[in-house]
């Protein structure tokens, strides 16, 4: 069975934004950055995410460097994928083939 085609351009779409964001904290460790902002990031890597959004996701506007770690197990761009195809694309509900809840809730 073929996959949605409208489904295909919007993971292209996410690719090409989180490979932006996967270069520019890249960049900020290798200028030997020790925290980087998270907005600052996502606006440059071409996301419309404020404050706001990060106070909603629990995300901290400041994500301090661990060099001794590849950057996807540090930054947090999990919880800002979720929100990307909740914002973008709701009607593919949150995260395709994501395992785990996209917004934290109170037990």
């Amino acid at each position: 069975m073929p996959l949605d085609e409208a489904y295909v351009r919007a993971n292209t779409e996410a690719n090409e934004i989180f490979e932006r964001m996967r270069q520019l904290v890249e960049r900020h460790v290798d200028q030997g950055a020790s925290e980087i902002n998270v907005v600052e990031v996502a606006r440059e890597s071409g996301l419309e995410l404020d404050g706001r959004v990060l106070s909603e996701l629990q995300v901290p506007e400041v994500i301090v460097v661990n060099r001794f770690l590849p950057w996807h197990l540090w930054f947090c761009w999990r919880p800002i994928w979720c929100w990307w195809w909740n914002y973008r694309y709701p009607y593919y509900r949150c995260c395709p083939y994501w395992w785990q809840r996209c917004h934290w809730y109170a037990e």
